[in-house]
């Protein structure tokens, strides 16, 4: 049987994080959150209680689009196949079978060790994280516009910060960090802090960047600097460690009661 931190959570027809199998995982792993949650005690920054899903964490077409200056999509046979040959050698090894390819595109890492419980509503952290941004018309979300207003105001409504690619979570988490240094004062400048700040009920209930590091079994990103790299095989073999360690940082299953 394979352990849990090498098996392939991914499924083609829904979204993984929603699977029964890994919100069972998450409430046996993280569970003084999901009671908080379930309870109702975890509040945006507008009241309203907050809701938990999922995202992974290191994305493979954000490194690709970086990397290589464009998606993969774009890029020349000769390199889609170098590009898919790397993803192969890293995600089907002796120990696992990870897939990457649904036959179209590169699908990012679906191992326990790359996946994590995220806050759920708009503005949503996982779009931004990946540099998409939704302002929804809709007048159940004024809560939204009030916000960017409060804080963008004074900037023709235009975040003061507009550097991208936090889909490189050492970059999200740097962040995340920002927050917990300044937390009651925090003024966000940016998109994604706008997020975070109406998200802060669900940071707060971690107190500290450190506690939020330890709860959320994130310490092998701690001191990694994705960013940096530039040879994507080199990036691959980085994130599977990070991934496959903090994997083995899960005590909790799906069966655990």
């Amino acid at each position: 049987m394979t352990a849990l931190h090498f098996v392939d959570l991914f499924d083609p027809t829904r979204d993984t994080d929603c699977l029964p199998q890994v919100v069972q995982i998450y409430r046996n792993q993280f569970p003084d959150l999901y009671r908080a949650i379930d309870r109702s005690e975890l509040k945006t920054s507008t009241g309203s209680s907050v809701t938990l899903g999922g995202d992974t964490l290191i994305t493979y077409r954000s490194a690709i689009q970086r990397i290589y200056g464009k998606a993969f999509r774009f890029l020349d046979s000769t390199t889609q196949k170098d590009i898919r040959s790397a993803l192969d050698t890293y995600s089907n090894t002796t120990e696992k079978r990870i897939q990457y390819w649904d036959g179209e595109v590169v699908i990012n890492n679906h191992q326990i060790g790359n996946m994590m419980p995220f806050p759920s509503d708009t503005p949503s952290l996982n779009s931004l994280r990946a540099d998409v941004v939704n302002i929804p018309t809709a007048q159940r979300y004024d809560y939204y516009r009030d916000l960017r207003q409060q804080f963008f105001g004074d900037n023709e409504g235009k975040p003061l910060v507009t550097e991208r690619l936090y889909d490189y979570f050492d970059r999200f988490l740097a962040e995340v960090k920002k927050y917990y240094a300044e937390s009651a004062d925090f003024r966000p400048k940016s998109e994604l802090q706008l997020a975070i700040y109406y998200q802060r009920g669900y940071f707060d209930f971690f107190q500290t960047y450190d506690k939020f590091v330890e709860y959320n079994l994130l310490h092998d990103f701690v001191g990694k600097d994705l960013w940096a790299i530039t040879d994507f095989r080199e990036y691959l073999q980085v994130a599977n460690e990070i991934i496959d360690s903090r994997g083995k940082r899960f005590t909790a299953s799906a069966e655990q009661h």
